[in-house]
């Protein structure tokens, strides 16, 4: 009998043991059901999709309504800019905002930082080097939709022109990209493969940065510890060539707050491409800003639908998830159709004028456009009076960009079909004419 009653209670606790892992087994499989369903649920029915591929070259392609300017969104986003990044005082790192002792921490990796010291001071520009008024800025990307569209003369036309990671601008591409150069990037990465690091020789740097003339480079010195010393050789390099460039080095609380801003407008990726950042700052101290050559896809917009390569210059494909290219193009896509940018994906017209690219010249199309000699004769302006024509299509554009955000709709462009115009008192409350917009049925489009 006393051997029995533990053998009872060891042969109780085994069962209860049992039981208890039967039970948690069972919950398991319960929440894991959950969690398959959940999926599935949102596989069939997307809070948003991404728009695939050849939905966003048939958008583009048969968009064919001229191009707007609206006053009203670029001094919104530029006042967002402002706001969270501050382009004009913080996009390079100055003697005044980043003085000794200063900790730089970078952007592109967690718990690493430089401080200045007597070393770095010293190559830091005094002030914030670009001044307002920059009438019409140009910042030119690197795709293949360039080659053979004869928009060099477009962009050489315009007062600042912004390039990507030192593109080439030799002869045989000035027609289709231009060569006129106020600020180019250039990624420590570049440095390290093309010029070998700049170790063993400078003069094939030296030589090469001459196309840039007397620009600004902008190098994201404090972004990754690898690009650090990289960076600091080709400011020497080129400093002891007494070189008529300036090097600027990106501020990383600048790059940081741009993430973070595109981010929550949609743009998921682990780094945002430079064309993008460029851009930034673009919308954040122009007063009309138009993109070339931001097409990151294979087959160009139609008709003909014809293939393109990565760049006008190779077809090397980046690195695969580090940018997302497509969330970035539905985003300047979407600033276009608000007025708030201009692109231009296609050919450009002759000097003399005429019909060019994808919508034309003499009726733009929605890659942008211009009449000859490269203006758009064309664009109507939304101006400040107190009384003016304005639709709810574009009030709304507006304050989707204003209000919506990061929501569940970044992809989705709620357009307001009121086809009649009217008369929007300046004065009245921007929440009551929203409203008002709000009462027409929305149709959904493509990618906004």
């Amino acid at each position: 009998m006393v051997t029995l009653i533990p053998a009872c209670l060891t042969w109780g606790r085994r069962q209860t043991h049992a039981m208890s892992v039967r039970c948690y087994r069972s919950k398991l499989s319960v929440w894991a059901a959950l969690c398959v369903l959940v999926l599935c649920w949102f596989y069939v029915f997307p809070v948003y999709r991404l728009p695939s591929y050849e939905e966003i070259v048939d958008e583009v392609s048969r968009k064919g309504h001229v191009w707007q300017k609206n006053d009203t969104g670029i001094h919104v986003y530029r006042k967002l800019l402002k706001e969270c990044c501050d382009p004009l005082r913080m996009f390079a790192v100055t003697k005044e905002n980043s003085p000794m002792g200063k900790v730089l921490w970078y952007d592109g990796e967690l718990y690493h930082s430089h401080t200045v010291s007597n070393e770095t001071f010293p190559l830091f520009v005094q002030e914030p080097p670009l001044r307002r008024p920059l009438k019409r800025c140009v910042v030119v990307g690197n795709g293949g939709v360039l080659r053979h569209s004869g928009c060099g003369p477009e962009i050489d036309n315009a007062d600042f022109v912004m390039r990507c990671n030192l593109p080439p601008l030799s002869k045989k591409y000035t027609e289709d990209v231009g060569i006129r150069t106020h600020l180019v990037t250039a990624n420590p990465s570049i440095i390290e493969k093309r010029f070998q690091g700049l170790q063993w020789s400078r003069r094939a740097f030296v030589d090469s940065m001459r196309a840039y003339g007397s620009s600004y480079v902008y190098m994201p010195a404090f972004s990754m510890r690898p690009g650090t010393e990289p960076s600091l050789r080709a400011y020497h390099a080129l400093a002891d060539a007494s070189s008529n460039l300036t090097m600027l080095f990106a501020n990383p609380d600048f790059l940081r707050s741009v993430g973070a801003f595109w981010k929550g407008r949609g743009v998921h990726a682990r780094r945002l491409s430079t064309g993008l950042f460029l851009v930034s700052l673009a919308l954040g101290v122009c007063e009309e800003v138009t993109t070339y050559g931001f097409w990151p896809f294979d087959t160009a917009p139609g008709p003909p639908q014809s293939p393109v390569s990565h760049h006008y210059y190779d077809n090397i494909l980046p690195y695969k998830w580090f940018h997302a290219m497509p969330e970035e193009f539905l985003q300047l896509w979407r600033l276009h159709t608000s007025g708030t940018l201009r692109m231009h994906v296609g050919a450009c017209p002759p000097r003399g004028g005429g019909p060019g690219g994808v919508g034309g010249r003499s009726e733009p199309g929605p890659v942008g456009g211009g009449g000859g000699g490269g203006h758009n004769t064309h664009t109507h302006t939304h101006t400040g009076s107190p009384t003016h024509a304005w639709s709810c299509e574009r009030t709304y554009a507006l304050t989707h960009t204003e209000e919506i955000g990061s929501n569940a709709f970044k992809y989705i462009h709620m357009h307001m079909h009121m086809h009649s115009k009217r008369t929007r008192d300046v004065n009245l409350p921007h929440s009551l004419w929203l409203m008002e917009c709000r009462n027409a049925a929305p149709t959904r489009m493509l990618g906004y």
